[in-house]
């Protein structure tokens, strides 16, 4: 079956908007960031200079926990860094903004729908 150009034209700018649009929604994830998800992987040097001192020693402690490398793989990554908070401090306190932006983003599209069906804006489907 052959297209005629225009519609050709028209189908290689759809995909290439839809590139552009997945691009920008799933970027690929930054290395720098591969400590929080797994801080049981081997590093490389930029990553463990990009940490401060007393940070880079708290890293290195907390991947030689057995225990805690135990308890890593069979929970979820957020609970990981919530149950090693108190202990690593330095460390969870950055991977808050890491593991935070979906539930954030959520709870503000809930507070704004509740806004809207309190003043009476909801719109019947």
């Amino acid at each position: 079956m052959q297209l005629p150009n225009s519609v050709k034209h028209i189908i290689r700018e759809h995909l290439q908007s839809l590139k552009t649009n997945l691009c920008e929604y799933f970027p690929v994830p930054d290395t720098k960031f591969n400590w929080i998800r797994n801080p049981f992987a081997s590093l490389d040097d930029d990553i463990i200079a990009s940490l401060t001192s007393a940070e880079q020693d708290s890293l290195v402690e907390l991947s030689c926990d057995s225990a805690l490398k135990q308890d890593f793989s069979r929970q979820y990554l957020t609970d990981f860094w919530l149950k090693v908070a108190s202990e690593y401090p330095a460390l969870y306190n950055n991977t808050v903004p890491f593991l935070m932006p979906f539930p954030t983003a959520y709870l503000c599209e809930t507070g704004f729908s509740a806004l809207l069906s309190a003043i009476g804006y909801v719109k019947n489907v």
